[in-house]
C-alpha cells in the first residue's frame, strides 16, 4: 500500500505541461545551487524529453553552476543520432544551456565490458548527489 499524499497534475496542452515542467525544474535546480553552489540534472535521451529540452535550453539561467550527465546510453559513438548523449547536445545544451558542464559515458577505447565501472566512477564523482532525474 502506498502512503503519504499523491499529486496529480493535468495539462490542458503539452506547451503547458512543458511550460510548467521547465519552471518547476529551473526553480529545483535553483534551489540546489542557493544551497550548495551547484546542482546536477540526469537525463536521458529519446523523443519524449525534446519538446522540454528544447524550452530548457533556452532559458536565462545560471547554467554555468548546473552539470549535466545521462542516466542511459546507447554505447555507440556520440556522433551517431542514436546516441543519447548526441540528442542532449543537440536539443537541450545549446543556446543558453550550452553554458552547463556536460559528463557524458560514452567513449571510444572503451569496450562496453568495461563501461559500467568507469561511468559509474564517473556519475559518482562527478555528479553525484543528483538534484534532477528526469
Amino acid at each position: 500500500m502506498m502512503s503519504g499524499k499523491v499529486n496529480f497534475h493535468s495539462f490542458e496542452t503539452k506547451v503547458d505541461l512543458v511550460e510548467t515542467f521547465s519552471q518547476t525544474i529551473i526553480q529545483n535546480l535553483q534551489g540546489a545551487i542557493d544551497k550548495k553552489g551547484s546542482a546536477t540534472l540526469i537525463v536521458s535521451g529519446g523523443s519524449t524529453p525534446k519538446p522540454l529540452f528544447k524550452k530548457l535550453s533556452k532559458e536565462v539561467f545560471t547554467w554555468e553552476k548546473v552539470t549535466v550527465g545521462l542516466c542511459d546510453e546507447r554505447w555507440v559513438n556520440t556522433s551517431d543520432t542514436d546516441s543519447n548523449e548526441h540528442f542532449v547536445k543537440e536539443y537541450l545544451l545549446k543556446y543558453e544551456a550550452k553554458k552547463a558542464k556536460f559528463i557524458g559515458m560514452y567513449k571510444d577505447e572503451m569496450s562496453i565490458f568495461n563501461a559500467q565501472s568507469v561511468c559509474s566512477q564517473k556519475m559518482e564523482e562527478g555528479l553525484y548527489p543528483f538534484d534532477i532525474i528526469l
